[in-house]
């Protein structure tokens, strides 16, 4: 009887360390915290919007790696009525860990930029003539390391051109 018992709490005890293990991995690469950060967003002159969509992207790459594919770390959608507006966004503490092709290892090896658009009738798409993209001509393209300032200030400007994309 004590020859059955051994291997069976030897093996229980294996699978609860081998599933404790796999826990630990996966809370590892999950952001744990967010932190709060401002957005102005403006127009070159003001005005209202019915009940539009503003979608923030938070990009992540690695910045030693040339040519790769940057990796979403964070979105987040907000209701515009107006502009100028000023929005809250989350920012992962840990954002470098969920940054892919080629994986960060350290937060000084990775960069970020944010993109923003507006879905000024709310139709899931943005499009020629109804919508809003950023100006990077008036809002350089912004890169950040480790974490955005307190408040970042982006313009955007009405897509004049071009063919219908996904909000």
């Amino acid at each position: 009887m004590q020859s059955v018992i051994r291997p069976l709490i030897f093996s229980a005890l294996l699978c609860v360390l081998t599933l404790m293990s796999g826990c630990e991995q996966e809370s590892e690469s999950a952001p744990t915290h967010t932190s709060p950060y401002q957005i102005s967003v403006s127009h070159h002159s003001a005005f209202d919007l019915n009940q539009a969509s503003l979608k923030v992207t938070l990009y992540g790459t690695h910045k030693h790696v040339a040519d790769n594919t940057a990796t979403v770390i964070a979105t987040s959608e907000h209701t515009l009525t107006q502009l100028p507006r000023t929005i809250t966004a989350r920012w992962p503490d840990d954002a470098y860990r969920l940054i892919q092709n080629p994986p960060v290892d350290y937060p000084n090896e990775a960069t970020y930029y944010l993109v923003i658009s507006i879905d000024g009738n709310r139709d899931k798409q943005l499009c020629p003539g109804d919508d809003y993209q950023q100006d990077y001509a008036a809002t350089p393209f912004f890169t950040l390391s480790g974490r955005p300032e307190a408040s970042v200030e982006m313009t955007v400007k009405l897509i004049e051109t071009g063919i219908c994309q996904g909000f």
